[in-house]
């Protein structure tokens, strides 16, 4: 009789040990990256500075002074851009990049950009492909734009407004715009959950969504320029920071 006991409370035992490990799997976050960056000096081994069209490293075209990165167009269609190294992630994966930049722009013809790309690369320096510089960095997973821009044979929404772009923005309307901030500080958030392929942008805390795609290839980048027409433009950051949540245990609220 009580060996009998024994082995119902064990069996008891197991059961209840079973659903308390399955409940906490469902809950389990693993902080799989994090990075932080207050832009002192630049982390050369972690950020590529390339020239716009060329690609060629432009390090001598952007400063660090008091804390603040600047990327200037200071040359017409050769202006720096910032390209993170290709960071590794997998379905499941919660990307978080939070940011404090200033923007401003010297004409009408300007697009700044802040960009997640992804790509099988793990080099650092992007190698051209096809002679094509854009292709170099990877496929675009999301775009947001911050456009000053009145070139009439621009087909993408607005003329002077912030607009979040993933690669099938025309499907079914799938974009948000919101009213730009320029030659201000502002912070901004951007998260792209692969659990469900939702794209979040926070703008100075307020959120806009749009649907993303899946994100196939084994890294993502992250790129940002002040690109316009001639030169004058820039984009002055304060700090970036990056996370990157394995929550493929996670239940979804």
């Amino acid at each position: 009789m009580i060996k009998r006991i024994v082995a119902l409370l064990l069996f008891i035992g197991l059961i209840i040990g079973f659903y308390f490990y399955q409940f906490n799997n469902l809950n389990r976050t693993k902080v799989a990256f994090t990075y932080e960056d207050d832009f002192n000096t630049i982390n050369r081994d972690f950020w590529y500075v390339g020239e716009w069209e060329t690609g060629f490293p432009a390090y001598d075209r952007v400063n660090t002074k008091n804390g603040i990165l600047t990327l200037e167009d200071d040359e017409t269609d050769r202006g720096p851009y910032l390209l993170s190294k290709p960071l590794p992630v997998v379905a499941g994966d919660v990307i978080t990049i939070e940011r404090r930049i200033k923007l401003h722009y010297a004409n009408d013809h300007f697009t700044g950009g802040f960009a997640l790309m992804q790509t099988n690369s793990d080099n650092l320096k992007p190698k051209i492909i096809d002679n094509d510089w854009v292709k170099s960095l990877g496929e675009g997973a999301v775009l947001v734009e911050y456009t000053h821009n009145y070139n009439k044979k621009a087909t993408r929404p607005g003329r002077d407004i912030f607009r979040i772009l993933p690669p099938n923005w025309k499907q079914d309307y799938n974009y948000q715009v919101t009213d730009p901030i320029f030659d201000d500080w502002f912070e901004e958030k951007l998260i792209y959950d692969t659990r469900n392929n939702k794209i979040t942008y926070i703008l100075n805390g307020k959120e806009y969504k749009v649907n993303g795609v899946n994100i196939n290839k084994k890294n993502i980048r992250i790129f940002t320029h002040s690109y316009g027409w001639f030169t004058g433009h820039y984009m002055k950051i304060d700090w970036i920071k990056i996370k990157i949540e394995d929550k493929r245990f996670r239940t979804q609220k």
